[in-house]
């Protein structure tokens, strides 16, 4: 995704890093690897270091600098890594790099477990396409010489200088390569870096210390329309032959020349010496071999490229296709068109690379760890009416800001490739429920963390409750394509696993156990099936209660007079398919069940004494157990802050409701009479109060049903930094002890 940047400031400074929010939008598109001349056949990329230093080529790539940089020239770039090993290392030499390489697929969990004992004595083969020391993409195309030190393979960045200073290698000097790397966006292959000692940097795929992009920019004077503008508006496909159409979107005629080529290596004849008239079009074409049939379409890029004197915007040049892709065309409304200005293809084709290499590339899963197989090329763009077959696009589709990702567009481009309607979020007439997911995908469901890094036995919490495994080591969530996605993109049958281990937890993520569960359809008026878990909490369930990834069950369960549901979706258990557990899946589910009978109408905390970290008097603080809902106190800014409620004398909890603008994470611990804050005992845990507000909440309340926990101060401490307020806390007790 690219960052929608503020208005222009003189100058305008933008840091880009992998996964990193910039202007409010995540970017992803950085890849990185190290090429290794003692491990002259082995794919490097992947890991969270790269390794550095005599004999070694670091290669990194930050791709989407067109629409980044936009119509703004870039003043100063540097790349700032972080050092976690080794020596002061200082820069030996830097360079554009002009052939395309791959940083291969990510690291999985999942295949260093299931993958079979090597026979080759030699070691693993690396994977197709990924870059190495002798190949650029490993059995297809070699470096022009080995570690990529051919002079086609890179070009010299003279002015490049590095400093290293407090564990931070800066190298500075890059202006002028990233300024074409904005004005040319397909030939951005990226930078390389040589570095006289060993050590170990930081990689994009680090969990922390990734390696930044720091951009200064100018805004420039406008381009004038009355200029040759050549615009490469597509490639389509037929008959063996690919037909590039080149359209003169600018005020005066074009003289200009070009040509095909594939993987960034010319083929056929070159293109010289035409004319083309403003507003005229025109075409090339090239006969090629069939491609093979199981050819993974990012193996078989095909680009035709112009160039014509005096052209005053080279960032629509060029179009790449997929020979192995989909070819896809779009129409275009009078009113979107208009929005696009003069060059519509040339924005279309600027999407088409944000699909291609990061919706499709950078959505990465352990069973996907290159991400989705599927490219799409744009073959044609018509303007007017809907076109039979095109993707349709109107004008409340395109956003403001023209270097926005167009989401509407992207989602017709997943449909165009066959997915089905995604499902929504699953809506009960039974219980105010709902069922929005935590890490949704573009299309508005599924989730979108790579769990490459969890064992593929191990079930994935869909919902913010305590999970030890992935507390200590959360999956990032790209917000690209969900999971489910992907693995239908990729041809993993859409079934479901034939047997299923539930697993039923409370809300402090303790399992319950000897509990008898109902599923039913959304509407509670039919049972889809029953079961009691063990003493465990878990039962094996082997009648599938759902059919299809697009199915919902209704979960339902009572204890002590009170009815508590869930949600079962179809798609987790797909999307526990696609990791490899074809037989067997684990389903977590989280029902808010009361431990004892609960006292209703009765709030133990009303106008009781309230205390805090900060030290406030009771009197500042006497807001949120007032009973007004419109009074509120300010909680603490720094995790760990608390406030405290004193009930009086010891008292059994059943449940606790918050409101206010709670922050997004804390908890709350309750210990009794004379007992410390240190013994304080668990009363509830929350990872997103805005989730939970929004499934779980109630007219603006969040309840917690509690452990049965016999105490007199009830303490909610903050569990990350920023603060947030409340409003009110009502703390309702059992019918037990009191």
């Amino acid at each position: 995704m690219l960052p929608i940047l503020p208005p222009i400031q003189a100058p305008l400074q933008v840091e880009l890093e992998r996964g990193v929010l910039t202007s409010g939008i995540a970017y992803w598109d950085v890849t990185d690897t190290t090429l290794e001349e003692k491990s002259s056949d082995s794919a490097l990329g992947g890991e969270g270091t790269l390794a550095v230093g005599p004999g070694r080529t670091l290669l990194i790539k930050f791709g989407g600098l067109d629409r980044i940089v936009g119509k703004r020239k870039v003043t100063r770039a540097r790349i700032v890594f972080q050092q976690l090993s080794g020596t002061t290392t200082i820069l030996q030499g830097a360079g554009r790099m002009l052939a395309p390489w791959s940083e291969g697929p990510g690291r999985s969990l999942a295949a260093t477990m299931l993958a079979p004992a090597p026979t080759d004595t030699k070691g693993p083969k690396p994977p197709v396409w990924a870059s190495t020391w002798r190949e650029r993409h490993a059995g297809r195309a070699s470096w022009q010489q080995a570690g990529a030190r051919g002079s086609g393979d890179s070009e010299a960045i003279s002015t490049a200088i590095s400093t290293n200073v407090n564990s931070l290698v800066e190298i500075d000097g890059l202006a002028a390569a990233v300024q074409r790397m904005a004005d040319r966006p397909l030939e951005n292959a990226g930078f390389q870096f040589r570095f006289d000692t060993a050590a170990d940097l930081g990689s994009s795929q680090a969990r922390e210390g990734r390696p930044r992009l720091i951009l200064e920019l100018e805004e420039t004077a406008s381009i004038t329309v009355e200029s040759p503008d050549l615009s490469v508006e597509g490639i389509a496909k037929g008959d063996g032959r690919y037909i590039a159409t080149v359209h003169n979107v600018g005020g005066e005629e074009a003289q200009f020349g070009g040509g095909w080529s594939v993987d960034g290596r010319p083929v056929g004849d070159p293109i010289s010496g035409q004319k083309l008239a403003p507003g005229a079009k025109t075409t090339f074409e090239i006969v090629r071999p069939a491609a093979a049939k199981d050819a993974d379409p990012k193996t078989t890029p095909l680009r035709f490229s112009v160039a014509a004197a005096g052209d005053v915007n080279p960032r629509n040049d060029a179009a790449e296709a997929y020979e192995s892709g989909n070819f896809v065309k779009v129409s275009l409304s009078s009113d979107a068109a208009a929005k696009l200005g003069r060059d519509p293809a040339g924005w279309i084709q600027g999407q088409l690379r944000a699909f291609n290499d990061v919706y499709l590339t950078q959505s990465r899963f352990s069973f996907a760890p290159d991400g989705a197989r599927s490219r799409v090329a744009v073959s044609g763009v018509s303007v007017g009416e809907p076109e039979a077959g095109a993707v349709r696009l109107e004008g409340s589709d395109i956003e403001a800001d023209l270097i926005a990702d167009s989401r509407p567009f992207f989602r017709r481009l997943l449909t165009a490739l066959g997915l089905p309607e995604a499902p929504k979020p699953a809506v009960s007439t039974v219980t105010p429920l709902t069922s929005v997911d935590m890490h949704p995908g573009i299309r508005g469901f599924g989730d979108t963390r790579d769990e490459s890094q969890v064992p593929p036995r191990l079930a994935i919490p869909y919902e913010p409750y305590p999970d030890r495994l992935t507390d200590q080591n959360p999956p990032l969530a790209s917000g690209l394509l969900a999971a489910t996605d992907v693995a239908l993109l990729n041809g993993i049958a859409p079934a479901l696993p034939k047997i299923v281990a539930v697993r039923v937890f409370d809300s402090l993520g303790r399992t319950v156990p000897e509990q008898e569960i109902e599923l039913l359809t959304l509407d509670g008026a039919t049972s889809l099936g029953k079961f009691k878990t063990q003493s465990t909490g878990s039962a094996i369930v082997t009648r599938p209660f759902l059919t299809s990834p697009w199915e919902t069950a209704l979960v339902r369960a009572t204890a002590h007079g009170e009815t508590s549901y869930a949600y079962a979706k179809g798609w987790t258990l797909y999307d526990t398919l696609a990791r490899g557990n074809r037989d067997l899946a684990f389903l977590d589910l989280h029902i808010d069940l009361p431990s004892t009978q609960i006292e209703k109408g009765v709030d133990l905390a009303k106008d009781r004494i309230v205390s805090d970290s900060a030290g406030k008097p009771a009197a500042d603080l006497a807001a949120i157990t007032d009973g007004n809902r419109e009074t509120s106190v300010q909680l603490g800014a720094k995790r760990g802050d608390w406030i405290e409620i004193d009930l009086g004398r010891d008292r059994t909890v059943a449940e606790i409701r918050l409101t206010g603008k709670l922050p997004k994470k804390y908890r709350a611990v309750g210990y009794g009479t004379g007992q410390r804050p240190d013994d304080a005992s668990p009363l509830l845990i929350e990872a997103d109060s805005a989730w939970a507000l929004t499934n779980r909440g109630t007219d603006g309340w969040i309840p917690y049903r509690t452990p049965p926990a016999r105490v007199r101060y009830v303490r909610l401490i903050v569990d990350v930094d920023g603060g947030g307020s409340l409003s009110e806390i009502t703390v309702t007790p059992g019918k037990v002890g009191n």
